[in-house]
């Protein structure tokens, strides 16, 4: 599902008017047409992935984009609060497009904001799965610590947040664990679950 194309010039030309980041991913590579920060870097270490910086971002993507993942700008003070307005803004874009009712918009972290075609999500993914192995939903748990696992938080028979997670995403959850992801927080569900 990839995204519609009269979004991706408004969103990229919105981050560098804002000094803000944007990847996308391709070819196992995360790509970029705006300065590096330091979480675009992080998001390549924690995937594995090469980070490249091409000049004509726009066409390079334009027909392979899936979505884009914006970081803010780490100037700001409140990054906390930069995140909600990029969210804010880029769904005032999306707004002005004639397929903006196929975008959904989010935060994923405090400093990261995910465009993603509509339907394109944690749950939808789960759903898809769960239909090709037969599994029931009710029979399943799903763990997950940041803004984009709510969906599937919510959409799994047990959904559990993380003791790290924030306090919007243990709201929708069934569980939430005592340790943290660093602490090892998961082996406790597994435990509990299918010890």
């Amino acid at each position: 599902q990839c995204f519609p194309k009269e979004c991706i010039a408004p969103l990229y030309e919105y981050a560098i008017t804002h000094d803000m980041g944007l990847v996308t991913y391709k070819d196992n590579k995360v790509l970029t047409g705006t300065r590096i920060d330091e979480y675009m870097e992080f998001e390549a270490r924690l995937n594995l992935m090469e980070l490249e910086k091409v000049d004509d971002f726009v066409d390079y993507i334009v027909d392979t984009f899936t979505g884009g993942l914006a970081s803010t700008n780490k100037a700001r003070k409140n990054i906390e609060q930069a995140g909600k307005e990029y969210e804010s803004e880029m769904k005032d874009i999306a707004k002005n497009t004639k397929d903006a009712k196929q975008l959904s918009v989010y935060r994923s972290e405090s400093f990261f904001v995910e465009a993603m075609p509509l339907g394109v999500d944690k749950a939808a993914s789960l759903a898809r799965l769960f239909d090709i192995i037969g599994v029931d939903k009710e029979d399943t748990v799903a763990c997950g610590d940041g803004f984009n696992d709510m969906s599937m938080i919510e959409y799994a028979g047990v959904g559990v947040a993380m003791a790290n997670a924030k306090d919007e995403v243990k709201a929708v959850a069934d569980v939430v664990t005592e340790r943290t992801n660093d602490e090892d927080g998961l082996l406790e569900i597994v435990e509990t679950y299918f010890g």
